[in-house]
């Protein structure tokens, strides 16, 4: 069992590293502000982390969480459900500069870039579970292009949060899983 203190202190240093990242960038963010912000010492610091990378790549892949996968037994709702949860955090959460933050450094960092799809991957994945469901129910047809709807249902509110600047309301997010899910039977409910 780890030291509560040192849970506590890697804790605050994380927390602090997230908003360095945020505000400053990664290139500009230091780990002296980053103690600053924490609250601990340098020593504290490479005591957990040899670099400054390191530390960034644990701190951006800490703050993301991949979201809760509902099942309400109608994978429309579930889609619909998903996709309003990712634009709202993309519009009022720290998630869209994170994001930002990572696209921007992967193209210098492959380390980050690992992260940066890793992260993807893990976000796609909850939609992906969501349309096999359907699949699997009968509610979506077998064979459905699944990296297709993914894209359908995600790259929209994508452009419409972080290129157009407009949140994206529910009417608009249940317009764009049914427009990812046009010529799909569903059976009854879904």
């Amino acid at each position: 069992m780890e030291d509560p203190r040192v849970v506590r202190s890697r804790a605050a240093i994380l927390d602090a590293t997230v908003a360095s990242v945020l505000e400053r960038g990664i290139d500009g963010s230091s780990v002296e502000d980053i103690c600053a912000r924490s609250g601990v010492a340098r020593t504290t610091v490479y005591r957990h982390w040899d670099t400054k990378p390191d530390l960034v790549l644990e701190a951006l892949s800490q703050s993301l969480e991949p979201p809760t996968v509902p099942d309400t037994g109608a994978v429309r709702e579930d889609l619909v459900a998903l996709v309003g949860g990712f634009a709202r955090a993309l519009a009022d959460g720290p998630l869209a500069r994170l994001l930002a933050v990572m696209a921007e450094g992967a193209t210098r960092d492959a380390q980050l870039a690992e992260v940066h799809h890793r992260e993807a991957r893990r976000r796609h994945a909850v939609v992906r579970d969501v349309i096999d469901r359907g699949v699997a129910r009968g509610q979506l047809p077998t064979g459905l292009d699944v990296d297709h709807v993914v894209a359908a249902v995600l790259g929209p509110v994508v452009y419409r949060v972080l290129v157009a600047g407009h949140p994206v309301g529910s009417g608009e997010v249940a317009a764009i899983v049914d427009d990812a899910l046009p010529a799909t039977p569903r059976a009854a409910g879904s």
